[in-house]
Parts: C-alpha cells; structure tokens; sequence
C-alpha cells in the first residue's frame, strides 16, 4: 500500500470531507498496523482533511508499514467489537482503503476475511441490528489478486456462508 500511499491521503481527505457532515460526533481513521500510534477518533467538519493526513503522514512515516503484515481480518473484528461495546450503535459504514492484498495471515486472507465479516453479520442480527453496519471496499493499484480477491467480495460472498 506504501506505493498508493499519497492517493490513498487524497481519497482519505475527500470521503472525510463529504461524509463528514453526517457524522455529529466525528470521523474515526484507524490503521492495520496500527499499534495505537496514529489513529485519530472523533474529527469533526474543517479539522479533518488536517487530522486525516497527519495521521496518514505519520503512519507512511513509520517503520510500522514495512514490519507487519496486514491483519485485515483482526481490523475488522476490532471495529465491530468497538461498534457493539458501544452504550447506543448507530449506523455506521466502514470504508477500507486497500490493495486488496493481505499478506502475512496465518489463514488464506480471503477465508479468514469473509469469516470476520460472516461473524459481525451473525452478531448484528443478533442485536437486530440489520443493515446498520457496512463495509466498502476502495482498492488502489492493479495488483491481480489483491483486486480478484476484492471483486469476490463484492460478488460472490455467499460461498463463504454470507448472504
């Protein structure tokens, strides 16, 4: 992702932007590698393209990205677990900027991926909470099976037992 990294901020500071007047109590930024270092929670209105791409630009910056692999599937378990430990959810989307390639997982990523996500839906049904949550997917480069991968979750996910 390091090579997409500067489109990546761009992008970041857009979507910030323009879905940031729905949110009232601010945006949240959170990173793969991140060990708590450059996340950046509750941005609001004209302070998010400045939030967004310090936290993009310290986490390019750091060793980080070139020493761990990308725990795609235990990012997305976290977000829903923070979600669900929440006094009241709302409804939320997820918006993941990716290459769509997972390296360093100790399962196939796409298996171990599309078991995190069948695992949030089991537990957002089981607080009648359907459709509250989404996850969209932006890929940035051309890598074949980091976009493959993409494309078969955005078509084909009822072979992992999701509707």
């Amino acid at each position: 992702m390091r090579e997409h990294w500067d489109n990546a901020t761009v992008v970041l500071q857009a979507l910030g932007m323009q879905i940031g007047p729905l949110d009232k109590d601010g945006l949240d930024v959170y990173f793969t590698i991140d060990r708590g270092h450059y996340a950046k929670t509750n941005v609001k209105n004209f302070d998010i393209p400045k939030q967004f791409r310090s936290a993009m630009q310290n986490a390019k910056a750091s060793d980080d990205m070139d020493m761990y692999a990308t725990p795609m599937a235990q990012a997305l378990r976290k977000v829903l677990w923070d979600y669900l430990n929440k006094d009241m959810p709302k409804k939320q989307t997820l918006i993941v900027l990716t290459t769509g390639v997972w390296d360093g997982m100790k399962d196939d990523a796409e298996v171990e991926v599309a078991a995190a996500i069948k695992e949030m839906m089991r537990r957002l049904q089981s607080f009648y909470l359907d459709r509250w949550f989404g996850i969209e997917f932006v890929s940035f480069g051309d890598n074949m099976a980091g976009l493959s991968r993409l494309q078969g979750f955005d078509d084909n996910m009822k072979r992992f037992g999701v509707p």
